[in-house]
């Protein structure tokens, strides 16, 4: 939901790209992976999909919630891109993770003085 807020509205976008954007990263890293597992999937992308709706309905409890989801994926990346087989998509999930933070937390700022 797009306002009148130019702010905002960058704001939003910046999350939206961003959460989808993690969510494909993480679906393709369980595709390319010889030895994936369902639970794997799932325990990945579980936390983001609980605040889906709340972040589609633009409350800024949602997102400020993920906010504090979106640390344990910052957290795991910095670890993966420090470790000697650091990846690309480690590179990827850690920019994405970034952005979704900033965006999620100015979003909900921007919310709350509406």
């Amino acid at each position: 939901m797009l306002t009148t807020n130019k702010n905002l509205n960058y704001m939003l976008i910046a999350t939206y790209f961003g959460y989808f954007g993690l969510l494909s990263l993480i679906a393709y890293t369980y595709a390319i992976d010889e030895n994936h597992s369902w639970k794997l999937l799932i325990f990945q992308s579980l936390p983001l999909l609980l605040v889906l709706p709340g972040i589609i309905k633009t409350h800024f409890r949602a997102h400020s919630w993920l906010c504090f989801v979106i640390l344990v994926y910052f957290m795991a990346y910095v670890v993966e891109v420090g470790s000697p087989l650091g990846e690309l998509t480690d590179w990827i999930g850690l920019g994405l993770s970034i952005v979704v933070f900033v965006g999620a937390m100015m979003s909900s700022r921007y919310l709350q003085r509406l």
